[in-house]
């Protein structure tokens, strides 16, 4: 098949096909046209040329495509409309059924199968067990296209999600360090009291959208591990909603100044790989900053998380907030400071399964040897 589109000033136009037991229909979107299209068409193929309105905006469109069987020039015809340009192009053997329209087996982005325009008469087949071997070999392929294209269709809706998910973060993150770096130069050791009180509510936004990267890996639309992903954001979670939100002693703490400064520049690293990565795109320099700066930055994270829970655990013991005592409905009591404590001790185990799986991620994505095959060499 040969196409004459997308040559200099000439693109492809959308082309829509179908066929019944004694035509074949095309529909080319293409409207405001200025003048009569050149068409050439003849019993082998279809030439199209035409100055209008289509999917590159007002252009040159043009296309050649030889057809599967001959058809009869003479009695086919083409109309102009309003939207496109319709052609109906008899059939040389009537009742043959075209498993495509092109012929040669050659995937063209711009061709597409018009379902409305493909249909055969009553009296040819009652049911699907009538079907010659022709027609059912043409149903087959058009049922696969239709599922290939519905999958195209949400393999591109899923890709623009997790690429605006990703930029959106992004653009959070850099708020968040942007304004804890220029309010450092301006203000100096000062501006660490206020950062609950100025950029609080910014992470609160960009935490809670974090929790949709719990289920990403559980619909399947990331490859990552979700305990890992899920334990980062709990711990943060609950570090950010349920004390510092709640526990005003502890937001005007130089730590949590340390703590803001941790999470968003590691965000601002972590988030333009998985930019990349939703649209299948890998740069060097960007992987080995996702790979490298949290050598010092997830330490400085932990430490910080590990000692607002310790300065929080005082607090929370006097205050009993979060903590359900008897006598209640639920004849059940939750202590939140002892459940705290429980789960500082689980954070220390949280850490080194975090901290061993990025460094053996590190590895594997920049090519690092193992001590095991160091030594064998």
């Amino acid at each position: 098949m040969a196409v004459d589109g997308g040559v200099g000033d000439v693109f492809c136009p959308f082309v829509f096909w179908g066929q019944s037991r004694d035509a074949v229909f095309l529909k080319v979107e293409i409207n405001d046209i200025a003048s009569g299209p050149e068409v050439d068409l003849t019993e082998d193929h279809l030439k199209f040329r035409a100055q209008g309105c289509g999917a590159c905006g007002i252009n040159q469109y043009g296309f050649k495509i030889d057809f599967y069987l001959p058809v009869d020039p003479k009695f086919s015809k083409y109309r102009v409309t309003g939207r496109a340009v319709e052609f109906e192009c008899k059939k040389v053997g009537v009742g043959q059924v075209w498993p495509r329209l092109s012929e040669k087996a050659q995937k063209l982005p711009w061709l597409k199968t018009d379902f409305d325009r493909f249909a055969f008469d009553d009296s040819e087949a009652s049911s699907e067990d009538d079907l010659s071997p022709q027609q059912r070999e043409a149903l087959d392929r058009m049922e696969k296209e239709a599922l290939a294209e519905e999958s195209t269709v949400v393999q591109d809706l899923k890709t623009l999600y997790l690429f605006m998910y990703n930029v959106f973060q992004w653009i959070g993150y850099c708020y968040v360090f942007g304004a804890i770096s220029v309010r450092w130069y301006l203000y100096g050791s000062e501006s660490r009291k206020d950062a609950f009180e100025t950029l609080g509510p910014a992470l609160m936004v960009c935490q809670s959208a974090a929790v949709l990267e719990v289920l990403h890996p559980l619909l399947g639309w990331v490859k990552t591990r979700v305990m890992a992903n899920f334990m980062q954001v709990f711990s943060r979670g609950l570090v950010l909603f349920a004390l510092l939100a709640v526990e005003p002693k502890l937001q005007s703490h130089d730590l949590v100044w340390y703590l803001f400064l941790s999470w968003s520049f590691i965000e601002v690293m972590r988030y333009p790989y998985y930019m990349l990565a939703s649209i299948e795109k890998q740069y060097g320099l960007v992987t080995w900053l996702r790979y490298t700066a949290w050598i010092p930055l997830y330490p400085m994270e932990s430490v910080c998380e590990g000692l607002v829970m310790l300065m929080a655990l005082p607090h929370f013991d006097r205050s009993n907030k979060w903590s359900i005592n008897l006598p209640n409905n639920f004849n059940c009591s939750f202590h939140f400071a002892t459940f705290l404590r429980l789960y500082m001790v689980l954070f220390l185990f949280g850490v080194y399964f975090l901290m061993q799986q990025m460094y053996e991620q590190r590895k594997k994505k920049l090519n690092i040897p193992s001590n095991s095959k160091n030594k064998k060499a």
